[in-house]
């Protein structure tokens, strides 16, 4: 639905840059998970089989920290290299879609958000070593989607266009909240 909104109702040059940025945040807090998501899954089920939770929190610390201070880095180079990466990115499709003031703007506000990416991912990842599915579903694939889709509806009907790649970013920011408090649960 969000890429029928975005193809059908913002021109080609928006579309693009949306597409551009969106990609860019979703491969770079990908990269800053450092695979924490499925080995938390693996570690944790095996901890508990073998009947060592006490274990599990210094697992917890061992992927959390190192994975926070990565993401947090990667976001800020966003934030900072935000240009040159935007030039990078379009640098091959120029007048095919994508405009780079756009793109760079969308790189800043996404790079603020790319710790909350990866740590809603590694949350999930927790989540799913105690058997877990229904936080992933409700979640990350119903409640992050909806979200999208919410926040891309409302930019649509606001006519904003500069922000639209970061207001779809920005449902990972409660999405980690509720995944840490159904981990606490």
């Amino acid at each position: 639905a969000v890429t029928v909104i975005i193809t059908h109702r913002f021109n080609r040059y928006v579309a693009g840059s949306f597409f551009t940025a969106t990609s860019a945040y979703v491969i770079v807090f990908t990269v800053c998970s450092l695979g924490t998501s499925p080995g938390l899954v693996y570690f944790i089920a095996r901890l508990r089989v073998l009947g060592e939770e006490r274990r599990i929190p210094a697992l917890l610390r061992a992927a959390v920290i190192p994975q926070v201070i990565v993401s947090t880095v990667a976001g800020a180079a966003m934030v900072v290299f935000a240009g040159p990466l935007a030039h990078f990115l379009l640098s091959d499709h120029s007048g095919k879609g994508g405009n780079l003031g756009i793109v760079t703007n969308a790189l800043r506000g996404l790079g603020l958000l790319v710790p909350f990416g990866g740590l809603e991912a590694l949350l999930l990842g927790v989540s799913r070593g105690y058997r877990q599915m229904m936080p992933t579903v409700v979640v990350d694939r119903i409640g992050v989607s909806v979200g999208q889709l919410f926040v891309v509806l409302v930019a649509m009907a606001a006519g904003i266009t500069a922000f639209l790649a970061p207001l779809w970013a920005l449902p990972y920011v409660p999405a980690v909240v509720v995944a840490w408090l159904w981990n606490r649960r």
